[in-house]
C-alpha cells in the first residue's frame, strides 16, 4: 500500500503481511497527511493495480474536486499511475464544488459512497461507464 497519509500508515503499522510505503512531505495537522511539492514527485515513481482516492467534494459538471492544491495534485498523481481508480465519496459530498478538480470522470472505474445517490447521479454515472457502488438496502 502506497500513502501519504499519517493514519494509514499507523492503522497498518501493526499487519507485517502488508507492505506499506509512505510517501513524505510536510505534516497537513488538518488532514493528518504529507503533502509538499515534492510528494507528488515522489508518488509519480510508484504505479499501482488500484488506487483509492478521497476528495472534498464531487460536482456534477467538474468532477471529484479538493480545496487543497497539493493534495489534489497528489491524487491527480496517483490516479494517472494506476491501471484502475475508485473515488470514495460519502453522501456528505455530493452536489459540491471546491477548488480544485482532482481529475474527469473518464479517469474512473468506480464511485464507493455509503448511501444511494439521487436518480441524477445513477443516470449519469451509467452513461459514462462508471461503476457506482452504494449499499443495498434489501437484507
Amino acid at each position: 500500500i502506497i500513502t501519504n497519509s499519517l493514519l494509514i500508515a499507523n492503522l497498518l503499522a501493526n499487519n507485517q503481511n502488508i507492505k506499506t510505503i509512505v510517501v513524505g512531505g510536510t505534516l497537513d495537522l488538518t488532514n493528518l497527511c504529507f503533502i509538499a511539492d515534492t510528494t507528488a514527485g515522489d508518488l509519480s515513481r510508484y504505479f499501482t493495480n488500484k488506487c483509492f482516492v478521497s476528495c472534498r467534494s464531487i460536482s456534477f459538471d467538474h468532477g471529484p474536486m479538493d480545496s487543497n492544491e497539493s493534495l489534489a495534485m497528489i491524487r491527480s498523481t496517483a490516479i494517472n499511475n494506476s491501471n484502475s481508480v475508485y473515488l470514495i465519496a460519502d453522501h456528505t459530498k455530493f452536489n459540491g464544488v471546491s477548488l480544485c478538480q482532482i481529475a474527469t470522470y473518464d479517469k474512473f472505474d468506480g464511485i464507493i459512497t455509503d448511501s444511494q445517490p439521487d436518480e441524477e447521479w445513477i443516470k449519469m454515472t451509467a452513461k459514462i461507464g462508471v461503476k457506482l457502488l452504494f449499499p443495498s438496502d434489501t437484507q
